[in-house]
């Protein structure tokens, strides 16, 4: 699967609301017979690159100069 996009007010920073919809996202992915989630993210954008690193995912390569590749696995339903 991949993830376009994530974007969350900042009234809503810390509060989970992230981590539930990537969860889902996961959720949904693995139901639909996907192994992985990517994404990408933008170097300097660190509370993202954080926020994805604490979910797992790691860091596969830069596209285009601007953009990190950032990939999970996903476990078995």
């Amino acid at each position: 699967g991949y993830i376009c996009a994530l974007y969350i007010s900042p009234l809503f920073f810390r509060k989970g609301v992230g981590r539930t919809l990537m969860e889902l996202s996961a959720l949904f992915c693995r139901a639909e017979g996907g192994m992985r989630l990517t994404l990408k993210v933008e170097p300097l954008n660190y509370g993202a690159i954080s926020f994805y690193q604490s979910l797992q995912f790691r860091a596969l390569a830069v596209k285009s100069s601007h953009l990190i590749v950032f990939q999970k696995e996903l476990l078995p339903c």
